[in-house]
């Protein structure tokens, strides 16, 4: 699948960037790197409009060792060389604060950010995680997909829920987004 289809996809999934904006970021992340187009100039951003800018501080103290998770902010995107801020759906600048997150720690930013934060539950994890991993071929496996109250921690992994509900199977084409 070429760039531009892989972002078609992500573009069409109902409420993507209303509480699955750092998973399509991180998708798309990984989904670069298995095709062997990612270089370390690539930077997930962590984009706030607060007036207190505390979602990015938080962040940067995650960085700096400070905090053992990221957090949610407002919205999240991506970056190449040419600095242009984007996501799914195109250019990304109503944005007043951003964070750059470094290319060598972008999987444990992401994965502390998505499994450990109270994230906005219009978009579908529990269905949508496991077809964008199934459709780009990328391992979500780490990424928790919803609550559940039988866990140690609160939440269940998507790989594990596939495995424990076999009735869950789905295909790619139970999903009507043309691309």
């Amino acid at each position: 699948m070429e760039r531009q289809e892989v972002l078609n996809f992500l573009g069409k999934i109902p409420h993507i960037h209303r509480g699955g904006c750092l998973i399509s970021a991180y998708a798309f992340y990984l989904y670069e790197k298995k095709m062997g187009r990612m270089t370390d100039d690539f930077k997930i951003v962590a984009l706030d409009n607060s007036e207190n800018n505390i979602h990015i501080d938080l962040n940067n103290d995650f960085l700096e060792g400070k905090r053992k998770n990221g957090v949610g902010c407002h919205h999240f995107a991506w970056t190449f060389t040419d600095g242009t801020i984007q996501d799914a759906q195109g250019a990304v600048e109503k944005y007043k604060h951003y964070l750059k997150i470094p290319f060598d720690v972008t999987d444990k930013f992401c994965l502390s950010t998505l499994n450990h934060n109270n994230w906005n539950w219009q978009f579908d994890r529990q269905y949508y995680v496991p077809l964008i991993a199934e459709k780009l071929g990328v391992d979500l496996s780490k990424v928790y997909i919803y609550r559940d109250k039988d866990s140690s921690d609160g939440f269940q992994r998507s790989g594990s829920y596939r495995k424990r509900r076999k009735w869950f199977d789905f295909t790619v084409t139970s999903l009507n987004l043309d691309i």
